[in-house]
């Protein structure tokens, strides 16, 4: 590697890190309005319906074995999802957020009398079976939980991870976030980004969603490069990308 690429690549680096890391702490203005959304986030998310959410997850929080969310994240999955009125939702990661999907869809079917559904995706048995356990009886109906277990393939020379079947939905998911599977690294230590999306596309289960992906920069690098103008855009503040997909 000749000298100019060689500090062409660390301006890179040490760009990436300032970025999408938010450090070093305390220097960086990045870390700083990070901690204001997630004061403000977690605020506004206590104050949804008088606290019934918020009381709602603190429940689950007690019976989970997951570690959850920021409440900051909890709260811009709530408005985002009220925002679009998505009502046939895929989550890639099954959790709390499921449950607050699933409640966004009770209280719209209380208001409107349109049923949502979220079909939610887990790849570890032992997770699986925890969030079954903690599903309050009052959103069952609104979420279907899907086990599946997670494959591997070369797409476009990068290594992609993905679950192996997502459930078919007509005329297709209108809101997709992607929460999982979990990235690893293959025997050869190269590290997977989450290609459920390409397939997605390819299999036709997309109706123009809005996409949300958590702080997965590799995924985000990846499919910006492979998808053509998917335009996932990260927000170094919120820690997320989004994005509208539109069928050409």
């Amino acid at each position: 590697m000749g000298i100019l690429r060689k500090i062409a690549v660390g301006k890179k680096l040490v760009s990436n890190y300032f970025y999408y890391t938010a450090k070093p702490a305390y220097i960086n203005p990045i870390w700083y309005a990070r901690k204001y959304y997630e004061t403000a986030g977690e605020k506004n998310f206590k104050k949804i319906n008088g606290g019934e959410l918020y009381n709602l997850v603190q429940d689950l929080l007690k019976k989970s074995e997951s570690t959850g969310c920021e409440y900051a994240d909890y709260y811009a999955l709530y408005k985002a999802v009220e925002k679009t009125n998505a009502n046939t939702i895929l989550e890639l990661g099954s959790g709390i957020s499921t449950c607050i999907i699933a409640y966004i869809l009770m209280k719209r079917e209380e208001s409107l009398g349109i049923k949502g559904e979220v079909v939610t995706l887990e790849e570890s048995e032992f997770y699986y079976s925890n969030f079954l356990s903690i599903i309050p009886e009052n959103l069952e109906k609104y979420i279907t939980p899907v086990y599946s277990p997670r494959k591997t393939s070369d797409f476009s020379k990068k290594l992609g991870c993905y679950y192996e079947d997502i459930p078919r939905r007509e005329p297709g998911y209108d809101f997709v976030f992607i929460d999982a599977p979990t990235t690893f690294y293959s025997t050869d230590r190269e590290k997977c980004f989450d290609a459920d999306l390409i397939n997605l596309i390819n299999d036709e289960k997309l109706n123009n969603p809005f996409v949300i992906l958590d702080q997965r920069i590799g995924t985000l690098w990846a499919l910006n490069e492979l998808i053509p103008n998917l335009n996932l855009k990260y927000n170094p503040f919120k820690k997320h990308s989004t994005t509208t997909l539109v069928s050409d």
